[in-house]
């Protein structure tokens, strides 16, 4: 299986706010975007978790990071980023941070900072 997840707004919010302000939505008011397939959130833990569970091989690479303009490049893992753009990506994430609704407000930074990534994962 390859599967490519865009966890952007698409610009539902983020041509007038920042990049993350659909997650600042309680989820009673982010229901109805959902219903009209709003954007996406369901952060990369919650793919790993199934991943793991249904015991597959998988791997996966980091396509764009919050706060970060420029797509990374093609089949990097979230270890191989470069170091300034990881770090451009925590102070972006930390900064809106306590904005976030529940449960991102809580989310691993990692979570959050991934915007889109691929999956390549096989049954073993």
């Amino acid at each position: 299986m390859v599967h490519c997840v865009d966890c952007r707004d698409h610009g539902l919010f983020s041509e007038q706010f920042h990049e993350l302000k659909f997650l600042e939505l309680p989820e009673v008011l982010y229901a109805p975007l959902k219903w009209r397939g709003g954007p996406n959130r369901i952060r990369l833990s919650s793919y790993v978790d199934v991943l793991q569970r249904e015991s597959l091989e998988y791997s996966i690479y980091i396509r764009r990071l919050a706060g970060v303009k420029e797509e990374i490049p093609p089949k990097t893992t979230f270890e191989q980023i470069d170091e300034s753009l990881l770090q451009a990506s925590r102070t972006y994430v930390v900064s809106i941070r306590r904005s976030l609704a529940s449960p991102f407000s809580q989310m691993d930074e990692q979570d959050l900072m991934v915007q889109g990534f691929s999956i390549y994962a096989r049954r073993r």
